[in-house]
């Protein structure tokens, strides 16, 4: 049965727009955008011609574009330090919220974009793209189904390389929130959290910054926040977690890779081997090795597939405010054990 069309509204036409969720919804047939906004007039003017609408449609307030009455969602891909302001906007123009990445830089205005939209009777969806990577909910079966037992130790990798290419912004910690703990490593936290239930506990943390100077596009910065950071965490059922994060390493690992050992075997995702691969060991038995052939899915269709399948069918956010915030409750807690020097409890964190 053919899908009926969501009317969507972009705010922020950057390079994650750019590279990631504009090329996804020009692919969806049943995804009608119908205005952009950026505060550089020539970047909506682009995304207008990309999207094949009239440039009048390309505005600088987002006001502008919050007033069309037909436009159901908007997709927010703004700098951290107005994710909060832009979501209040929003909500209170009765509009869905698709918010990139980190939902907020605090517990605070997470609080407040979650009270927005559950005043403004609108649906809060947190961009974490990685849940819908390749190979993601494949793993996620694997372990409900038990296939390397009970999970014991986890490794996890978020490094996405090419930071020269960012715009400046980033490399201050007032307005991204922190540094690469709150801008990439959200991304490891929420997929553990995601595959193997909560984290209880950050047991230890430590960053640093490896570049005192940074030229990004053409512009010489001197950074405030960290470059890099490893933090050990352990979940309600138990797991052990380590996590390195990094702004630097350049990976063949599509930004990310994880190694998931359990009592039974182990599972490697986006390894050299492949995007999913299980070690099976039994008694008696030599291990055994599996890949996973994974259908081919574009990458970003599925997660704002999600997006407007909620908008169409009244349904619920997920992952919504509730996840985006648990993912921020554990970024504090590893700021917080990095300056206490101290393991930060997530249920030992002021609510604000």
């Amino acid at each position: 049965m053919k899908k009926s069309v969501v009317n969507i509204g972009i705010i922020g036409c950057g390079a994650i727009a750019n590279q990631y969720h504009m090329p996804a919804l020009k692919s969806l047939l049943d995804c009608n955008v119908v205005a952009v906004c950026d505060l550089i007039i020539e970047r909506a003017e682009r995304a207008a011609d990309y999207f094949g609408i009239s440039k009048e449609y390309a505005f600088t307030d987002a006001k502008d574009l919050l007033s069309i009455d037909e436009i159901q969602g908007v997709i927010i891909l703004t700098p951290n330090y107005n994710h909060c302001e832009l979501t209040e906007l929003a909500a209170s123009w009765k509009k869905h919220v698709f918010v990139t990445k980190p939902m907020g830089r605090t517990l605070e205005e997470s609080n407040r974009m979650i009270k927005a939209c559950e005043n403004n009777n609108v649906q809060l969806f947190v961009s974490f793209m990685h849940r819908y990577l390749l190979g993601i909910e494949q793993t996620r079966q694997l372990i409900k189904e038990n296939t390397i037992g009970k999970i014991e130790m986890v490794r996890i990798l978020n490094a996405p390389g090419a930071t020269s290419t960012v715009s400046k912004w980033f490399y201050d910690k007032e307005n991204v929130g922190g540094g690469c703990i709150i801008d990439i490593g959200v991304h490891g936290i929420d997929l553990v959290q995601y595959l193997l239930g909560e984290i209880e506990e950050v047991t230890f943390a430590d960053m640093g910054r490896f570049r005192d100077t940074i030229v990004t596009q053409g512009e010489t910065v001197h950074p405030n926040n960290e470059d890099h950071a490893v933090a050990a965490y352990k979940t309600h059922s138990g797991v052990t977690v380590s996590h390195m994060i990094s702004w630097h390493h350049w990976s063949n690992a599509d930004r990310f890779s994880m190694e998931i050992f359990g009592e039974k075997g182990s599972i490697f995702l986006r390894d050299p081997m492949g995007l999913v691969n299980v070690c099976k060991v039994e008694p008696g038995k030599p291990a055994s090795w599996i890949s996973l052939e994974l259908p081919y899915t574009k990458l970003g269709i599925d997660q704002h597939e999600s997006f407007l399948e909620m908008i169409r069918t009244n349904g619920t956010a997920y992952p919504g405010g509730a996840e985006g915030l648990a993912c921020i409750k554990v970024v504090r807690a590893i700021y917080k054990a990095i300056e206490t020097k101290k393991a930060v409890k997530i249920d030992d964190l002021e609510e604000a």
